[in-house]
């Protein structure tokens, strides 16, 4: 019976110590699976900060190449990029200090506008130490392919800077200028990331430099332009000026004779009315001698003295002779009035012009060329709208076509001119009936200085100036012509806007 207990004891020991043994191993798993989730949990939360430490650092690069991009593309000056740039580009790569500066390509740099970054917004003149970080710099002026970096100089410590590298990029400018920006870090090793990201806005700010070197090399070609477009109109107005007076000097006989022509006749009345003012005074003095005479005059005697120095027929020529010399002295203001507004500049201003007034005025002024046996007609409209433009250039346009219209016909020639509208232009043709063109002159036609006529007749300038003249006031000029059948100019002018004029 007792064996038999203790065999009992001995299974339910057994049990309990397979039990045990089962509890601790089970307490051995959990624990080896506790410590392995917690290592997992280390490894994740490093993996993490890892992960939160470069999307830190991402977002700070990405700022960085944002706020660079958004410098290089407003509108800053070259000298606000550089300043804005090398602030930026500072507290990215965690610099102690930084400058910029250009100078002149081959020259010594100097410490001219000695400023250095410190901190944000703390720029300061230290020329002393902008001059140690210049002589640190290459002295070539040779433009860099990538960021230059070098040691930092040993001068930075009396500055109470310390700092492990000099990290530099050059561009080069107009003018034969170079630019440079200079950083100094303290780290002990250059991050690649940062390396690659200040590579990147290598890029972008060059990118910007070079369109701001654009844009003032454009202000520049502009400025050039300008003096240029002002020296051509200068030249222009001064060739156009030079062509009226040639082709007063050309027509200087024909207005010669026709001024002289009024001129004799005044003279030639002046002196007739010298002997009438002679016979006159005769007449008062008999008339004054038979008063002292008689005491009185009567009808009769009064009569037969008038009769004796001819008085009736004298009153009459006199009031003929003043009315004749009063028309020569009109035409001959006619005249100079019309010379002097041919001969004027002019108001480079444009205004409504009355083209048949122009047609008038350049009429008088080639008048003596006109009147060797041509015929000219005029085929006016009753109503001519206004031209916009100058009155005085379209006048020595309208000269020129009536000279040259002159030159062409022979003795009983004909020369016409006419004027219609059509599509909002005014058509001012000059025909004549002489003797024409070949194709070869009509395609020199316009060229300066060619010319058909002979030499001390015509300059070779006056189509030519014509031409720019109409070109100017928005026209055109057309020209038909045949040998042996005569020419037609057309001058196409626009038609001056009268509806704003009145609203003006």
């Amino acid at each position: 019976m007792a064996f038999a207990l203790s065999q009992e004891l001995e299974k339910r020991i057994a049990v309990l110590q397979r039990k045990v043994e089962r509890e601790r191993n089970a307490r051995k798993t959990a624990e080896k699976q506790l410590e392995d989730y917690s290592r997992q949990i280390y490894y994740s939360n490093q993996a993490l900060q890892r992960s939160l430490n470069n999307s830190h650092k991402r977002q700070r690069e990405l700022e960085y190449l944002a706020k660079a991009s958004a410098s290089v593309a407003s509108d800053q000056d070259l000298t606000e990029l550089l300043h804005s740039t090398a602030d930026l580009t500072a507290k990215f790569a965690n610099a102690v200090c930084a400058t910029y500066f250009v100078s002149d390509r081959g020259e010594v740099r100097t410490s001219k506008n000695a400023v250095v970054w410190y901190g944000e917004n703390d720029w300061r003149e230290v020329p002393e130490l902008y001059s140690v970080i210049l002589k640190a710099l290459p002295e070539s002026d040779e433009i860099l392919d990538n960021w230059y970096m070098r040691d930092a100089p040993v001068g930075l410590a009396k500055f109470d800077i310390d700092g492990q590298w000099l990290v530099a990029l050059n561009f080069e400018l107009i003018q034969d200028k170079v630019g440079w920006l200079v950083f100094v870090l303290d780290q002990e090793m250059l991050d690649e990331e940062t390396l690659y990201v200040l590579d990147t806005a290598k890029s972008h700010i060059r990118a910007g430099i070079l369109r701001r070197v654009d844009e003032r090399k454009l202000e520049q070609k502009n400025r050039q332009l300008s003096k240029a477009i002002t020296r051509l109109e200068t030249a222009q107005t001064q060739l156009v000026h030079s062509e009226k007076m040639a082709s007063l000097g050309q027509l200087s006989a024909g207005v010669a004779h026709e001024i002289n022509n009024p001129i004799g006749f005044i003279l030639s009345n002046h002196r007739v009315m010298q002997d009438y003012i002679n016979d006159l005074k005769s007449f008062l003095t008999d008339l004054k001698q038979q008063a002292s005479e008689n005491q009185q005059l009567d009808s009769a005697v009064l009569s037969k003295l008038c009769d004796e120095h001819d008085i009736e027929f004298l009153m009459e020529d006199i009031e003929s002779l003043v009315k004749d010399n009063e028309d020569g002295a009109e035409k001959v203001a006619d005249i100079v009035n019309s010379l002097k507004n041919f001969s004027h500049s002019g108001d480079a201003e444009h205004q409504n012009v009355d083209i048949a007034d122009c047609i008038s005025k350049a009429r008088k002024v080639a008048g003596n060329v006109l009147k060797n046996d041509r015929q000219l007609l005029l085929q006016l409209p009753e109503q001519i709208p206004p031209v916009n433009g100058n009155a005085s250039q379209l006048q020595q346009v309208l000269i020129n076509l009536l000279v040259n219209a002159a030159h062409a016909t022979e003795e009983n020639g004909k020369i016409t001119v006419s004027v219609r509208e059509s599509d909002n232009h005014l058509n001012v043709a000059v025909a004549d009936n002489g003797c024409g063109m070949d194709e070869t002159t009509l395609n020199r036609l316009f060229t300066p200085f060619f010319t058909t006529k002979d030499i001390g007749v015509g300059t070779g300038l006056g189509l030519s100036v014509s031409h720019g003249i109409i070109e100017a006031h928005g026209g055109d000029i057309l020209v038909e012509s045949e040998p042996g059948k005569g020419s037609v100019f057309t001058l196409v002018l626009p038609l001056a806007d009268v509806s704003e004029e009145a609203s003006d």
